[in-house]
């Protein structure tokens, strides 16, 4: 059919529903400020390293200012990218920089794991 009788709706996806009710139970019984407490850290932690390795995020160094969201440029993106993937380690590649998001399923653990990579790679 030509024109907008030839679009058709769609069903929405309802399994993801499922489990929301779930989720959203488990994150009230952690407790949000708990789990923002927890990013901050690690965050704290992620861009202290960073900055000793000779990196430069340009994630806002207060804790307040920022998400658990991690920008960095590094000096070979496609190197950067493939290091981290070899250490399961997904990343956001954008322009020149490799995007590390952490939540409160990560740990300290994750973190070095991270640090480590990052050791090896060129700095910009």
């Amino acid at each position: 059919m030509p024109g907008g009788a030839g679009i058709r709706y769609g069903m929405p996806n309802f399994i993801p529903l499922a489990g929301s009710q779930a989720a959203l139970k488990l994150v009230n019984r952690a407790g949000i400020d708990r789990i923002a407490a927890r990013v901050a850290d690690l965050m704290g932690l992620l861009l202290a390293g960073l900055d000793d390795l000779g990196f430069d995020p340009v994630t806002p160094r207060a804790a307040h200012q920022r998400a658990g969201v991690c920008s960095v440029e590094v000096g070979d993106l496609d190197q950067a990218v493939a290091a981290l993937a070899e250490h399961r380690i997904a990343t956001f590649p954008e322009l020149q920089y490799i995007r590390l998001d952490l939540h409160a399923f990560n740990n300290d653990q994750d973190v070095e794991r991270i640090l480590a990579c990052f050791a090896t790679l060129r700095r910009p």
